[in-house]
């Protein structure tokens, strides 16, 4: 019937446009290119960037603003995913609490300010039913 067909096609592991070209010599409309989009898989895993094991006055505000990375299975960061940041232990405030990963996968909450007791703070970060917990310490 003159149809020739690829026996399978895998898109990539990172989100985004993929190409396959056929090419035959010699016929008209040659080659023909097919466009497939692999969209973004959900988050697999979200572990600590920057800002874990902060030691400040307590009732201060931390001088680096914890960041969480979030991945897919394949380890790619995945932009435009929400995260979810909150006080855990010791009381203290956040802003920014909702932050969106940008395209390195990252998501910094505005800032931590520690519980006015001294002792163990903790600030939790979630992504659905992932979260990784950052510790501080208020002297």
């Amino acid at each position: 019937a003159g149809i020739a067909t690829v026996g399978s096609w895998t898109l990539g592991a990172t989100a985004g446009t993929n190409t396959l070209t056929a090419t035959s010599t010699g016929l008209s409309g040659n080659p023909v290119t097919f466009t497939a989009t692999g969209t973004a898989p959900p988050p697999a895993s979200i572990s600590v960037n920057a800002g874990d094991g902060q030691t400040v006055a307590a009732g201060s505000a931390l001088p680096t603003a914890p960041s969480v990375v979030v991945k897919d299975a394949n380890g790619n960061p995945l932009a435009g995913v929400t995260v979810t940041f909150t006080i855990g232990s010791g009381g203290g405030s956040v802003t920014g609490a909702t932050a969106v990963t940008d395209a390195s996968g990252i998501a910094t909450v505005g800032s931590w300010t520690l519980g006015t007791t001294p002792g163990a703070n903790s600030l939790t970060a979630t992504v659905g039913s992932l979260n990784v917990t950052f510790t501080a310490t208020g002297s």
